[in-house]
């Protein structure tokens, strides 16, 4: 048997490379957050530089000469030589001329009668010249229905004689799609501002109901605008009511699968890494996310407050 000094020296000695082995094993562990860390940060780096349908950074970025030989190495870079060039000469002053492509819709601004009398000798001014001032100016669309009215016509000699009055009329001109009630030039502003412009349909519908004339207040009385909302309220409360028992039924099961699995996530998942972080969020934000089981008035996604802020981002 060794002396019991040597046992507890050994002892000691365990004891002390047990605690450095846990504090590597620690250090260790926050290397390989941190690898992580960087890994998931240059791959989103890459895909932002090369990624298919992203913005691709122009000239060197950073990983151009990665893992290349000393051969290969681009030489250093010397800092450019300012060109001394001959100054540029200053662009005239005044205003561009307006397109000479463009209609002119002259409107005469002229004095009054009494204003073309001479102060002087009471006698009327002859005209000697005008002055042109351009304004380009712009005239919004105006929807209008075309009546294409068609006189009949009939035989008033045929018709005494008791024979056929030959009744006649002209026929209608041709038109891209019949017996639909859209003329031809609404229907090529359409298609144009949707396959050039691309204007999706319903932004077009939102455009064009700016220029349709308010509609009178007296079509409906106040006693039949009450009877009409709280009709529409009792109707609205039973939808309700059948909407949320219907996600209640369908989508808790659903919903609740989903909140044991992130659950079982957050125990496992590194709290900085991307997966952990996407975790963490879905957790914080599930209070909010099953408001949408009790309320029928929340969407399902928010596509509708998306299509609502497309137009000021636009």
């Amino acid at each position: 048997m060794p002396p019991t000094a040597d046992i507890d020296e050994l002892r000691r000695q365990l004891a002390q490379a047990y605690a450095v082995i846990a504090e590597l094993r620690g250090v260790v562990a926050d290397l390989r957050k941190q690898v992580e860390a960087q890994q998931a940060h240059i791959h989103r780096l890459v895909k932002r530089a090369f990624g298919r349908g992203g913005e691709r950074v122009e000239g060197p970025t950073l990983f151009d000469w990665v893992d290349l030989p000393d051969a290969e190495l681009p030489p250093p870079i010397e800092p450019p030589v300012p060109e001394v060039s001959a100054p540029k000469k200053r662009k005239g002053h005044g205003r561009r001329h307006k397109p000479a492509d463009l209609p002119r819709r002259p409107e005469v601004i002229d004095l009054s009668d009494a204003e073309k009398v001479c102060s002087c000798c009471h006698a009327t001014k002859i005209r000697i010249g005008q002055i042109v001032s351009e304004r380009l100016d712009y005239q919004p669309m105006a929807l209008f229905v075309r009546q294409l009215v068609r006189p009949t016509y009939a035989c008033r000699s045929c018709e005494s004689q008791g024979h056929d009055p030959q009744i006649v009329r002209a026929v209608l001109p041709p038109e891209p799609t019949p017996r639909s009630g859209i003329g031809s030039g609404l229907l090529a502003h359409v298609m144009v501002s949707k396959m050039i412009d691309h204007l999706p349909l319903h932004r077009q519908e939102t455009t064009r109901g700016r220029s349709r004339p308010s509609p009178s207040s007296a079509l409906c009385t106040p006693s039949n605008a009450r009877s009409g909302r709280n009709g529409e309220n009792r109707g609205e409360k039973f939808t309700d009511a059948d909407v949320v028992r219907g996600r209640q039924s369908r989508a808790g099961p659903i919903l609740a699968a989903v909140a044991d699995w992130l659950d079982i996530q957050h125990r496992t998942a590194t709290p900085k890494s991307l997966f952990g972080q996407a975790v963490a969020y879905s957790r914080n934000q599930w209070g909010s996310l099953v408001r949408y089981l009790d309320d029928a008035r929340f969407c399902i996604d928010n596509g509708a407050a998306e299509r609502a802020i497309r137009p000021p981002a636009v």
